[in-house]
């Protein structure tokens, strides 16, 4: 067996780290490559910016305003619908079933009511006269006879449990056909204040 000296050995050590070196460099990626992966990579990886959401934005905003206009065109037919029906029954004339000035004793009379039919909310200037049954938007409701007590003007005051429905109907007055139609609203009932001339204002 054939023995190298130490600096042989040495010398045979270097070279072949250097040959291990050399092997691992050639089989490695160059700077240049490993940029332009990197580079490739970032054009392909998907980009948002606030633009891309602009249809969906504009979108949301349609249904929001449209939803909105609906709901306030639904509100302005409902008040409608409720005024016009007040209208024509004020129209009527119809009198009073039960006649009287109290108005305990109206609602004790007009057992089938089952809501206040008195108000603070009422305008302290009028008398009652009497009332009878009616309905408004297919509610049972109470309508009241009224005098004003300066000007003798008699009046239609129309009650009527408040529904949820019926809670949509905004305060409101309006003169349509010679007729003064005043809508106002309690925690628990709405008011209809009918007449041919014009009405005070209560809430």
């Amino acid at each position: 067996n054939f023995t190298k000296n130490p600096q042989e050995q040495i010398t045979a050590m270097s070279n072949l780290d250097k040959h291990i070196k050399q092997h691992y460099q050639s089989k490695a990626l160059s700077q240049s490559k490993v940029d332009a992966i990197l580079t490739e990579g970032n054009e392909k990886r998907p980009t948002r910016s606030w633009r891309s959401f602009s249809p969906l934005v504009a979108a949301a905003l349609l249904i929001i305003g449209f939803v909105f206009f609906n709901n306030y065109q639904a509100q302005n037919l409902l008040n409608q619908r409720v005024i016009t029906e007040i209208a024509m029954n004020h129209s009527k004339q119809l009198d009073a079933e039960i006649t009287t000035s109290d108005y305990d004793d109206l609602q004790t009379k007009l057992n089938r009511v089952d809501f206040p039919i008195y108000s603070e909310t009422i305008p302290e200037n009028h008398q009652l006269l009497g009332g009878r049954y009616c309905s408004i938007q297919g509610e049972l409701a109470a309508q009241l006879k009224l005098k004003h007590k300066k000007t003798g003007d008699v009046k239609t005051l129309y009650v009527t449990r408040l529904t949820p429905t019926l809670k949509n109907v905004k305060n409101q007055t309006i003169t349509q056909n010679s007729i003064t139609t005043q809508l106002w609203k309690t925690s628990d009932c709405l008011f209809a204040l009918a007449s041919k001339t014009p009405t005070e204002t209560t809430y």
